[in-house]
């Protein structure tokens, strides 16, 4: 009988050197926090039955935020565990923007509160990823980070995408918007590896320099490093990383930044 697949996870969240508090949530399996961790939490975990491991981050100012990301995470949570196609995917996150108006409209003080969030559903047989907003997905193979997930981001007239602007996410209107989330499958492939992130992350650290990184760290330390070089030009958002390790095994096939 095969054996199932190792999962290596390795997660932190934190408020960064500015914020007063965290409105990032991260989710990795039945773990959830949305508190700042001092170090990153390390799982071992081995693929019996799905995992989900999601970074949403919140919008809408401290509390708002907070509880909507927290209400993101909290229904993948509720998914945990069970296996999923797109279609269960999609109808997770429609909940979870479901619930989101539905508090704002129940409680002022949430009037508006909205959140992004990229995750993974690693199965057996394979893995889907999704994505709404601008928290990013990649996959590290071959000394090489791609970018998975597509940034809900305006452009301008330079053809430049416009930071710190999203144009979808759940919740984050003050009237009811359907969520359109991107979601992806692809295989379960040994030794690739996969970066969650909120923009505290890319917005601080260049494509090039978070490579480097994965590069001359192991797992086990590539996610500190990681959040200590978002920290050091100034940590100017809440940071929230996951990477994850499929077991072991060959490599897949190089890359190169220009692939399509």
């Amino acid at each position: 009988m095969t054996k199932p697949p190792v999962l290596d996870v390795v997660a932190i969240t934190h408020q960064g050197a500015v914020r007063e508090s965290n409105e990032d949530t991260v989710l990795v399996g039945a773990w959830l926090s949305g508190h700042s961790l001092e170090e990153p939490l390390v799982v071992n975990h081995v693929l019996a039955k799905p995992l989900i491991c999601a970074v949403a981050d919140g919008i809408g100012g401290h509390a708002a935020g907070a509880e909507a990301s927290r209400r993101v995470a909290s229904n993948l949570l509720g998914a945990a565990g069970r296996a999923m196609g797109e279609e269960d995917v999609e109808a997770v996150l429609d909940q979870a923007n479901t619930e989101i108006y539905a508090a704002a409209d129940a409680n002022p003080a949430y009037a508006g509160m909205g959140s992004t969030v990229a995750g993974i559903v690693f199965q057996p047989d394979g893995l889907i990823w999704f994505n709404v907003g601008d928290s990013r997905i990649f996959r590290y193979r071959n000394d090489f980070l791609r970018q998975l997930s597509i940034d809900d981001v305006p452009v301008g007239l330079d053809g430049e995408p416009r930071t710190g602007v999203i144009t979808r996410s759940l919740g984050g209107s003050f009237e009811y918007n359907p969520v359109v989330a991107h979601v992806e499958t692809e295989p379960l492939v040994a030794g690739w590896q996969y970066l969650l992130c909120s923009d505290g992350l890319t917005d601080m650290v260049d494509l090039n320099e978070m490579e480097r990184i994965l590069q001359t760290h192991p797992p086990a330390t590539a996610v500190r490093a990681l959040f200590e070089a978002a920290m050091a030009p100034g940590g100017r958002d809440n940071i929230s990383i996951i990477l994850v390790s499929i077991g072991s095994g060959e490599r897949g096939q190089g890359e190169h930044h220009d692939d399509a």
